[in-house]
């Protein structure tokens, strides 16, 4: 049987991006199917996760202009080491520029997770979507894929929704946009979780890596932003002082804090290892969020200023887990920390993985 392509984005330093690329493969042999993830890098993404100096066009922005020199270095030793982890834990197949590539290696392809599904991200690139090309067929799967909030693009541009509608089997990441798109497509949808939630925590634990000096962290809170919110990096040194703990930050949007300690070139497995013995986690990450619930951590989140809560990844995993409270609000209060129940997140994990192994089981059949 010739191995299942996994299509998603890779060459980013975006710990979601590679560990959800990761937990995908590794899931589809655990549901016995050989796999490797598809070579196929896309220009605009790429773009955007390039590590570079400032420019001409950032004089005009002094404030992003400091961030940029101030996380030069770390975010180059990050994306080294985004590199070095999906050398070490990911098969590729063969380097692959054109959507015939695909379709000449590959008999089956699974497309996701991540915003692979987001026109405005891709600059419109229809390799995710996967049309037809020549005679030959292809089985498509979608698990997990996200559209972001492009729903304008795919509801007016009908090419779209014809390509979505030419999939074996549609799962999509968040239940907002799995009724979305019921609703405008004529297939079946069903939501799933995150790949990243269908690897237990025992196997995550055995890729974690420890910093170099592990004993300097011995008790602290572990804060993720990806997005720039003041306000919970000042909720996380709160706690810290309330529990006296340290305060372990990867920012790389905000400038410097008094107090904290940046650790903005974790490699994924020293993100792994921060949240693991975190006695508590901040984030304002989706996948900050997924992974504090799958080590049991207690934890906070918090949402971007303005941020549209029903159109909110985080909100709409915590609200299928059941779980309630957390947030960090604009004015820095919050209430209890989130601690999910693990029975919730089995039953999700159960679903989702007979989705993916229904889907797949045609290959079986086909053999």
């Amino acid at each position: 049987m010739k191995p299942v392509g996994v299509l998603t984005f890779i060459q980013t330093m975006n710990y979601g991006a590679e560990l959800q690329g990761f937990a995908l493969k590794r899931t589809i042999e655990h549901l016995g199917y050989p796999s490797e993830m598809v070579s196929y890098v896309n220009g605009a993404v790429a773009k955007r996760e390039a590590v570079r100096l400032p420019g001409v066009a950032d004089l005009a922005h002094p404030r992003r202009l400091v961030k940029m020199l101030i996380n030069y270095q770390s975010n180059k030793k990050r994306f080294e080491g985004c590199r070095s982890f999906s050398n070490t834990h990911n098969a590729f197949g063969v380097v692959i520029d054109s959507l015939k590539g695909i379709y000449d290696i590959y008999d089956a392809v699974v497309v996701g997770s991540d915003q692979v599904w987001n026109p405005k991200l891709t600059d419109g690139d229809a390799t995710y979507f996967l049309p037809q090309v020549g005679a030959k067929s292809l089985k498509k799967i979608a698990y997990a894929a996200s559209c972001g909030e492009a729903f304008d693009v795919l509801e007016h541009e009908g090419s779209y929704r014809e390509m979505i509608e030419g999939f074996d089997a549609v799962g999509i990441r968040e239940s907002y946009a799995a009724d979305k798109l019921r609703k405008m497509l004529d297939c079946e949808i069903e939501s799933v979780l995150d790949p990243t939630l269908l690897v237990d925590s025992a196997e995550w634990s055995t890729i974690e890596k420890s910093p170099d000096a592990p004993d300097d962290f011995e008790r602290f809170v572990f804060v993720y932003l990806v997005a720039e919110h003041e306000k919970a990096l000042e909720y996380a040194c709160r706690v810290a002082a309330e529990r006296n703990l340290k305060v372990l930050a990867i920012d790389s949007m905000g400038l410097p804090k008094k107090g904290v300690t940046y650790v903005n070139d974790a490699s994924p497995e020293n993100f792994l290892w921060y949240v693991h013995h975190a006695d508590c986690v901040v984030t304002s990450s989706f996948h900050g969020t997924c992974f504090s619930v799958l080590y049991g951590k207690e934890f906070w989140y918090s949402l971007p200023e303005g941020s549209d809560r029903s159109k909110s990844r985080i909100v709409d995993l915590l609200d299928r887990l059941g779980a309630r409270g957390g947030e960090v609000h604009l004015d820095g209060s919050a209430i209890a920390p989130i601690s999910v129940d693990s029975s919730s997140l089995q039953m999700q994990r159960e679903a989702s993985l007979h989705f993916l192994e229904n889907a797949l089981a045609a290959l079986k059949e086909e053999k």
